[in-house]
């Protein structure tokens, strides 16, 4: 197995090169915004691990049609963000710290807009280019009517033959 890893962080790589030390990783330090460093259809499986909702909208279409192109035929892409249905902490966030475009926030520590999906909209954006395969929702986000923790979506999805 071999594989590609990329981070806008520097000490992300740096604790990623550690963790992985006896495997065939190539790492670069870069936002996922940018061309991803991989020959045409040269990629097995995708993963997008809580990083695109840092991206803008143009952004995220970018690194969607990267990946697509990535993938080999029948490739898989697992894609894991923040969900805005029913979740009590991203309406706060969209009311209280509104950010550029709707259905974002800016982070109230780290300053920066978060784009936040919801279930229908993140289906269709995917399947511009996936099939959609399974779709998870994570649970337990409230407890007697408050916000107890963060709510997310993970997809997979597969490029078509």
């Amino acid at each position: 197995m071999k594989g590609v890893g990329i981070d806008i962080s520097a000490s992300g790589i740096a604790q990623a090169k550690a963790a992985s030390k006896d495997l065939q990783i190539e790492y670069s330090v870069q936002s996922a915004a940018a061309p991803l460093p991989v020959a045409d259809e040269s990629q097995t499986i995708a993963m997008d691990m809580m990083t695109s909702h840092f991206l803008n909208k143009e952004e995220r279409e970018n690194l969607r049609d990267e990946i697509f192109r990535a993938l080999q035929p029948g490739g898989y892409f697992f894609m894991k963000t923040f969900l805005k249905d029913k979740d009590l902490h991203t309406a706060r966030l969209i009311k209280e710290k509104p950010g550029p475009e709707e259905g974002s926030y800016i982070h109230p520590v780290m300053g920066v807009a978060e784009y936040v999906y919801s279930e229908k909209e993140l289906v269709e954006f995917l399947s511009e280019k996936f099939i959609v395969r399974k779709v998870y929702r994570s649970h337990k986000h409230a407890f007697k009517g408050k916000a107890k923790k963060r709510r997310t979506i993970s997809i997979y999805a597969e490029k078509d033959y």
